[in-house]
């Protein structure tokens, strides 16, 4: 009995020397999130993944909502890359789509997780697929089983598309576009468009905003910013947004050399350029130059008025 109880204590320390090695050398990993507020009243809890390159992300147990969570490691994971991916359960029981995976650095984790408004809604549509396994022993002797698998609808969110960002004339009428949107269960999507950013000073608005090709009259030069959100009659999509540029193009200045002239020879001869314009009313500069006779030398050449003296001929 003596002897017993000796190895038992022997093993037993054995036991906690190795148990004290692991927890010196384990790893601790903390985990950081939003807080869990800003994600909605509806939020039960988390469900944590992880895993590393070689495997597939693992669920972990459901992990409370409050926004940090520690995770400890053995010595295995010191010095493999552990990746992280976090969703939201409603009280409903629903679960969203997967987080980005986020790779744990400085073993320190700063996750993204999903909002609790799932874009992801069962219905109630469903269909039975039916199996039967037959199973036979060596004598011949036969047994069968059934079993029923339900196949539950899953509807999968719209996408937005508002087309290209476009560059347009101040005063022309634009369409936008918003036929390249898709619903990938074919369902019929309905359409909102809103006006996010104007130019200063514009009062433009959006006529036919349900439809998948609104128009506007851009009324000033600059920027306008558009969302899209489409609906396939159960959710919204994430919003898509198209900014069109709207310009006004310059037009020529008009230059006007003033008329005709006779002068005498050896006087004083004055240019005058200040009937040119600009429709634009823009700033305009001046160049006199000599294109024929004989040559003279122009003073002031790069303003409105330039003078010269006339040669003698």
């Amino acid at each position: 009995m003596k002897r017993t109880l000796g190895i038992m204590a022997i093993v037993l320390f054995v036991f906690f020397m190795l148990y004290s090695a692991c927890k010196v050398e384990a790893r601790e990993v903390t985990l950081e999130w939003d807080d869990p507020s800003s994600f909605g009243s509806g939020l039960d809890h988390y469900n944590l993944y992880w895993g590393t390159e070689s495997e597939s992300l693992n669920r972990l147990v459901p992990i409370p909502p409050s926004n940090q969570y520690v995770m400890i490691f053995n010595s295995d994971y010191d010095n493999v890359d552990i990746y992280f991916g976090m969703s939201t359960v409603d009280t409903s029981g629903l679960e969203s789509l997967l987080s980005n995976i986020v790779l744990a650095v400085d073993d320190q984790v700063v996750i993204d997780p999903p909002p609790v408004d799932i874009p992801v809604v069962e219905s109630a549509a469903t269909e039975l697929l039916t199996f039967q396994l037959t199973v036979t022993d060596e004598s011949g002797a036969t047994s069968t089983d059934m079993v029923n698998v339900t196949v539950m609808y899953v509807n999968m969110v719209s996408v937005a598309n508002a087309g290209d960002d476009l560059t347009v004339l101040t005063g022309s009428e634009v369409s936008l576009d918003g036929s390249l949107s898709s619903d990938v269960d074919g369902d019929v999507m309905s359409y909102l468009w809103t006006i996010i950013t104007l130019p200063d000073g514009s009062v433009a608005a959006l006529a036919n905003e349900t439809s998948v090709n609104p128009t506007f009259t851009p009324d000033r030069d600059g920027v306008y910013t558009f969302q899209l959100i489409v609906n396939d009659g159960t959710v919204d999509s994430e919003p898509d947004v198209v900014d069109v540029i709207s310009f006004t193009p310059n037009k020529v200045p008009v230059a006007n050399a003033g008329g005709d002239m006779v002068v005498d020879e050896n006087s004083a001869v004055l240019l005058d350029g200040s009937a040119s314009s600009d429709p634009d009313g823009d700033s305009i500069t001046f160049l006199w130059e000599q294109v024929q006779g004989t040559t003279v030398e122009l003073v002031n050449a790069d303003t409105m008025s330039a003078t010269f003296v006339a040669p003698n001929i």
